[in-house]
Order: C-alpha cells, then sequence, then structure tokens
C-alpha cells in the first residue's frame, strides 16, 4: 500500500509547459552573381553589389515512371510521365550563389512562455543555471558558430562547389562599431566539430562569444549571414520546395514548387527559415550509437526525417522528455553530453506539455497513390483504408488511436490519413493485415515521432440529423398525426445539406453500399482535449496534433 501511495504521489510533468525559441532565423533568398563581386557586400551586410534575385522558373518535361511498381500495378510504366515543375538556375555569366539571412539571438533560456505547475518552472530555471554556470553555453555556442563558418546551412548547393565564403555581420555592439567574420566553409568538415584543432579556431571562438552574448545579455544580438558559393556558371540552384497539403486542382498538377519570397519586385527563390535553422542546430552527436555519431539536429526524439530514423526513441531512455524530467523532477542529472542536448532542445523551443505528447507521442501517415486517386478517387480509396482500421480497430483490444485527414479540403477528404497515438499502438496496429489488399494503392509509411512544435485539432464524424422520412415518422409516432399531417410539418425542403469531406463505406451488417461519412476538422487550438476515440478513430471531443 506505501509503494501504491508513493506511487500516486509521484511528482510529474506539467499538461501545460512551453517555452519559446532563443535562436530565431530569417527566410533565406538566393541571389546571382560572379565571384569576382563577392567582396563589394556591404559593410552592414545588407546588400551586395552586382547579384540579382533569382527567379522561379516553370517548365513542362516529359519524364518516365521511375517508382517501384509490383507485378499486379496497373501503372502503365511505358507511358511518358508528363509533368509541370519549378526550376531556378543561376543565369548565363553568372557563376555564384548568394544565400543571405538574418539570425537572431534571444536571452531567456529556462524561461516559460506558459506552465501551469510552479514547481516544475521552477525546478527548470534551476537547472538552467546550474549547466550555465558550469559550462556557460560554450559547448553549444561554438558549435552554432562552426555550423555557420562551414555553410552546413546550403545543404545541396554545397556539394561540388569550387570555393564558398561565408561572411558573417554583426550589425551594431555595445560600443557602436561593426564586426566581421569571414569563413572558407571549405576548410571545415560537416562531419564532425572542429572548433579546437582549426587554424582559424580564434574565429570560431569569436563568433561564439556572439551566441553566448546573445543568449544571456538583456537585448539579445542580431548577425546577418552571406554565403557566397561557386558552383558554375548558369548552374540549377536547389531552395526549399513547398510540401503541399492541399490537393491540386484536377486540370493543373504540378510536380515540385519551390518556395519563393517577393525581393526587389521578384518571385525569388529561397530557403524556409525552418531549413536554415535545423542545420544550425544540426549540434547533437552524444545520441546513443554503435558507431562514431555524426552531428544531427537537436530534436527531442533525435528524428532524421531523410533516414527514417529516431535516434533517441522512447526506448532509449535518453529522448529530451526522459532525460529532462528526470533532471527536473528526481534531481538526476544526465551525461555531460544529455545536459548539452537538453540544453540545445530548450534553445529550440517548443511544446512540452504532458497530455498531448504522452498519449499521441507518434504518428503514421497512409497515402492514396496518385494515379490511384485520378483512376478511382479519394472517397473510394480512403473509405476502403478506413474499412481496414476500421476492423482492426474493433478487433484489437485497448487502441486509443485517432484520425486526421492533412489534405482535405471543404468538399475533398483528400488521399492522406494521419494516425496518432501512441508508439506501441502503432506497432500493434502495424500488424494487422487488413490494408494489404491495397498495397497497390496505398502508401504506407514508417511511425515517426510526433514534432514538438504543434497545435490541436479535433476530428469528428458528423451525421446528418434532417433526414425528412425519418424526422417525420418521428412526428407521427410522437404526435399521433397522419403522413399528410406530418409532411406539412415537416417537408423535404427543410433537408440539410453537409457540404464537408466525406469518404465511402459498405456496412457489412446491413449490406448497404457506398455510405458516407462525413467529417469535420475544427480550426487550430492551443490546448490538447482529453476523450475516446470511436471505431473510425474519429472523437466528438478529444483532439489530435496538427502539424
Amino acid at each position: 500500500m506505501v509503494a501504491k501511495a508513493a506511487n500516486k504521489d509521484k511528482a510529474v510533468a506539467p499538461s501545460l509547459l512551453s517555452c519559446e525559441r532563443k535562436i530565431n532565423v530569417s527566410d533565406a533568398v538566393f541571389q546571382a552573381g560572379t565571384w569576382n563581386f563577392k567582396s563589394s557586400i556591404s559593410q552592414e551586410g545588407q546588400s551586395a553589389d552586382g547579384f540579382t534575385p533569382i527567379p522561379v522558373v516553370e517548365k513542362s518535361v516529359r519524364g518516365t515512371v521511375s517508382n517501384r511498381v509490383t507485378a499486379r500495378s496497373r501503372l502503365n510504366v511505358e507511358a511518358a510521365n508528363l509533368q509541370t515543375v519549378d526550376s531556378a538556375s543561376l543565369p548565363r555569366g553568372k557563376d555564384t550563389l548568394l544565400v543571405s539571412f538574418s539570425v537572431r539571438i534571444l536571452p531567456g533560456l529556462g524561461q516559460t512562455s506558459s506552465c501551469n505547475d510552479g514547481i516544475y518552472k521552477a525546478g527548470l530555471s534551476r537547472i538552467v543555471e546550474e549547466y550555465q554556470a558550469q559550462h556557460t553555453l560554450s559547448v553549444l555556442a561554438l558549435r552554432y558558430a562552426e555550423n555557420i563558418a562551414n555553410g552546413r546551412f546550403l545543404w545541396r548547393n554545397r556539394i561540388g562547389a569550387s570555393d564558398i565564403e561565408v561572411v558573417v555581420t554583426r550589425r551594431t555592439n555595445a560600443v557602436g562599431k561593426t564586426d566581421t567574420w569571414r569563413f572558407n566553409a571549405l576548410d571545415y568538415s560537416l562531419k564532425f566539430f572542429n572548433h579546437e584543432c582549426h587554424k582559424e579556431c580564434h574565429k570560431v571562438r569569436s563568433l561564439a562569444e556572439v551566441f553566448i552574448e546573445g543568449l544571456t545579455s538583456p537585448f539579445g544580438v542580431v548577425i546577418d549571414v552571406n554565403a557566397f558559393v561557386r558552383i558554375g556558371d548558369g548552374q540549377e540552384v536547389f531552395p526549399s520546395q513547398e510540401l503541399i497539403l492541399r490537393k491540386p486542382s484536377e486540370t493543373f498538377r504540378k510536380g515540385k514548387v519551390l518556395y519563393n519570397i517577393d525581393f526587389k519586385g521578384i518571385n525569388t527563390v529561397a530557403f524556409h527559415s525552418q531549413k536554415v535553422g535545423n542545420a544550425l542546430r544540426t549540434v547533437d552527436t552524444w545520441y546513443p550509437s554503435s558507431t562514431k555519431a555524426y552531428p544531427i539536429p537537436a530534436d527531442p526524439f533525435g528524428a532524421v526525417t531523410s533516414e527514417g530514423l529516431a535516434h533517441r526513441d522512447l526506448s532509449s531512455k535518453e529522448d529530451f522528455f526522459t532525460l529532462l524530467d528526470e533532471w527536473v523532477l528526481d534531481g538526476k542529472r544526465p551525461s555531460e553530453g544529455n545536459q548539452h542536448f537538453v540544453m540545445a532542445v530548450l534553445i529550440r523551443g517548443g511544446v512540452f506539455s504532458r497530455g498531448g505528447m504522452k498519449m499521441m507521442e507518434a504518428y503514421q501517415d497512409i497515402i492514396v497513390l496518385e494515379q490511384a486517386q485520378s483512376e478511382m478517387g479519394n472517397p473510394l480509396l480512403t473509405g476502403k483504408a478506413m474499412e481496414g482500421l476500421h476492423k482492426a480497430f474493433v478487433s484489437i483490444s485497448g487502441l486509443r488511436i485517432g484520425v486526421s485527414f492533412p489534405l482535405h479540403t471543404e468538399n475533398d477528404i483528400g488521399g492522406h490519413i494521419r494516425l496518432h497515438g501512441k508508439a506501441s499502438d502503432l506497432e500493434r496496429l502495424s500488424k494487422c493485415k487488413g490494408m494489404s489488399h491495397l498495397d497497390d494503392y496505398l502508401d504506407i509509411s514508417e511511425f515517426q515521432p510526433t514534432p514538438a512544435e504543434h497545435r490541436f485539432q479535433n476530428v469528428r464524424r458528423v451525421q446528418s440529423k434532417s433526414n425528412p422520412a425519418r424526422v417525420r415518422r418521428r412526428i407521427m409516432r410522437n404526435l399521433n398525426v397522419s403522413e399528410e399531417e406530418a409532411l406539412k410539418i415537416y417537408p423535404d425542403s427543410k433537408k440539410q445539406i453537409l457540404r464537408l469531406p466525406y469518404f465511402l463505406i459498405d456496412s457489412a451488417s446491413t449490406g448497404q453500399k457506398s455510405i458516407r461519412v462525413f467529417v469535420k476538422h475544427t480550426m487550430p487550438l492551443d490546448r490538447h482535449a482529453d476523450g475516446d476515440f470511436g471505431s473510425y478513430g474519429l472523437s466528438p471531443v478529444a483532439t489530435v496534433p496538427l502539424f
């Protein structure tokens, strides 16, 4: 009995906890010029003479079917794959790409933007103070600085470049002058951090001091970053690609959409701020690994989506939430490397609440293949997938999985089903073969950790409550009137028409075919609501993560 009481009173993480991001990055705009003009960058880091915005260009191309298919596939692999795509390249006569962005480094590490547990809040402040007293943020600051010096934020544009110079400018400092750092990015490795032994380590250390100042001073610091990349005359460049969350029209589908912003009156290609930020926070080499660890982004579960891996999954006991709670609640200090990792995630910021994280810690995507969408339609194929899920939800006891449809529109359910739940529940569901007959039409992903930064949404089934015949029978029964009188009271004109997305199912119990299941997604919510999910993963109350 004592053990039970102790367990009942055990402190837990708050149901409301979030921290603001401390390193804020702007979008990174792409410009074109020549290597000889790279020295023309202004002292304020704002412009470079001779460099012009790189516009997005639309191309129509004729390709081939190149994805894997099965012997039973209905895809016509010998047919041409016609598509329209966005593209961006340096103009003729230009051999250098200029990527420009700013970084705002803010104080307040360890301060919560929301927390409903004063004890936990005080404990979080305590561990941050202890960490800063011991490490002075120098380890992380050096890695942030080197990720700028090595040009990691250039991503694919770094590969094959003959020359890369990164120019960092601090707009103003305490004495009113401008500081500038210049780095040869190719002197630095992306596979490991070498600021300790590099010949220009004094530059990296000097830039790292700016990060420390920004994270600890009252007002923060702003720096400008300009990277000159010599890639060759007229070569293609690689900005961010847009993720299309809404179904394109049937008459026009673009295969690739590049991110672009209005810069100097031109639709100029650019990196998303998130992509640049991901590169800057690629500092984690302390995760569990049987081989020498390479740097990965500091994320709660150590997720590397390009590899389909989570290096710090829950089973490792070295995920952010486990380490943080043990440190704050139990006083169990992590290893030195994991202390750096915890601080890096706090600098990253996010929603760390217990309520939405524990029960919805992972997700899995089921996507209807594009050609199958055009042949059979989303309502039918999504419905067939939902029938398989329905059977699994009913047959597997104890499952608690919510469903959402990220690509839904006002009247189309979209070809994308997202499952939300515990990793253990999704793993149990994956062993069920209820959708194996749809292998040629569906792409089912591995389950992944839910992103730390997300909001919430309720996804519910909506049924029409105004079926005229049913309502009239109720009137006849309750009011003891004739059918003719009931028709006058409730004519067919009162029938409710639902303008919502839906999927089609067949009823196994009644034999009725093509029943429409209407689905409503609420507006984004800031708080998680608990509740039960029905046999289709929908709920009138409970929310699922929205990202």
